[in-house]
């Protein structure tokens, strides 16, 4: 009698363990899935930004750069990027 309810005890806690064990791997593929869509987006973006540096054309902006060591907020400064500044210039 108690070592058929010890087994049967024993494959409870079996079943039990392995189906943690199965929403553990299905909670880290979503993971998973969810960091790739936002990394997919935020390279999209970037290429658009260097695509239209290219050109030449378009829109530009100015950009932080600079500022490091002690008087690092001193020295900060600004460079444009991307696009020209004046289009009817050039």
């Amino acid at each position: 009698m108690r070592r058929e309810e010890e087994k049967q005890r024993n494959e409870r806690k079996e079943e039990g363990e392995q189906r943690i064990k199965g929403t553990e791997g299905e909670n880290r593929r979503e993971k998973k899935e969810c960091k790739g869509e936002i990394k997919t987006e935020r390279e999209g973006s970037k290429r658009e930004e260097k695509r239209k540096r290219k050109e030449g054309g378009g829109e530009g902006k100015w950009k932080e750069r600079g500022g490091k060591g002690r008087r690092g907020d001193e020295l900060k400064g600004r460079m444009w990027v991307g696009g020209r500044k004046d289009k009817e210039g050039k």
